[in-house]
């Protein structure tokens, strides 16, 4: 099939399947162009932007030294990953909270990794976050060894003493405890 003839505003050309339409003046071409670019009203503020930062520095520095990953720059990926952004910062307001829930649980997978390379700074690390959760929960200092005890089925006199393996479980059932 050839050309229609007309005014020249449609061609049909049959043998590719095209059809063009012409337009009186020059040809407009239409990009689509994302906008990246950073939102006051929809996206992360800068304290938020900060407390997000904070928190993945404290998990990179925590690993530092186990295994020769930037985790700074992992954390920052994933996080950039789970929310579908180029760059954290746009990041929407209303999944701020959704964020730090995430670097937490980050947190504690990581923490956990170091069991496994150096128990000594797993312990060191964990022992005084059974710490603060127990205050947190007003239970008393005394309270946690009994605690510990009973959970662990044997008598314990000092939680740095425990196994890292020991340690762990603590974590848990503190971490379960409702306040």
């Amino acid at each position: 099939m050839g050309k229609i003839t007309g005014n020249n505003n449609i061609n049909v050309d049959g043998n590719h399947n095209n059809v063009n339409i012409n337009h009186y003046g020059a040809e407009k071409i239409k990009t689509i162009v994302e906008d990246h670019q950073h939102d006051s009203d929809i996206h992360l503020t800068t304290d938020q932007q900060f407390t997000l930062s904070e928190e993945i520095k404290k998990i990179a520095d925590m690993m530092d030294g186990i295994d020769g990953i930037n985790y700074y720059q992992k954390i920052f990926g994933l996080l950039k990953k789970k929310f579908k952004v180029p760059k954290y910062s746009l990041i929407k307001q209303s999944n701020f909270n959704e964020a730090v829930k995430y670097i937490k649980a980050q947190k504690n997978i990581y923490r956990r990794k170091i069991r496994s390379y150096n128990a000594t700074k797993f312990k060191e690390i964990t022992i005084p976050l059974i710490i603060i959760r127990w205050k947190y929960l007003g239970r008393d200092d005394n309270e946690l060894i009994l605690f510990a005890s009973e959970k662990l089925c044997k008598k314990i006199t000092d939680i740095k003493k425990l196994s890292a393996n020991d340690i762990d479980t603590l974590y848990d059932r503190v971490y379960y405890l409702k306040k």
